[in-house]
């Protein structure tokens, strides 16, 4: 289990932790998007939002193969599980849907850098309400109110 007393207080607009975001995004994100893009997505949110920061930035290589850091000597972060066409199409299609935003970053010698990743947790936040909203009327529910704040 996460450890949430350790992350750094950077929750996403409309939550109260980075834990209820990445919650929220286990629970409702096959819901919300392709297996493919759910799987793409974790990979930026365990990058970003379980690490505490808004934004992360790395390259297409540690998403498709894993990070190992020498200084520790051992893998500290599995592959996204994507080949490489399936994680440009993943990606451009997250952005497509306002899900997440990407900034090309260049560096003094005009190389290209790692492209820096966004979560747009309140667009995610709207469709998980607009889902659980068709859902409730699809079975005839009550009309469900979308969550203010989401709570961990």
């Amino acid at each position: 289990m996460m450890n949430r007393s350790n992350l750094p207080e950077t929750a996403p607009d409309g939550y109260s932790s980075n834990y209820a975001a990445i919650r929220d995004l286990l629970r409702f994100g096959p819901g919300i998007m392709t297996l493919t893009e759910f799987a793409v997505l974790l990979f930026h949110a365990e990058r970003s939002t379980v690490a505490g920061r808004f934004s992360d930035q790395h390259s297409q290589r540690d998403a498709l193969r894993g990070m190992y850091s020498p200084g520790l000597g051992r893998w500290v972060r599995g592959p996204a599980g994507v080949g490489k066409g399936t994680w440009v199409r993943a990606n451009a299609a997250l952005v497509r849907h306002g899900f997440l935003k990407s900034y090309q970053r260049w560096n003094w010698h005009q190389k290209n850098d790692p492209t820096e990743y966004e979560i747009v947790w309140p667009a995610i936040s709207r469709a998980i309400d607009g889902w659980k909203q068709r859902q409730s009327e699809e079975l005839g529910l009550f009309n469900i109110e979308p969550e203010k704040k989401r709570e961990a």
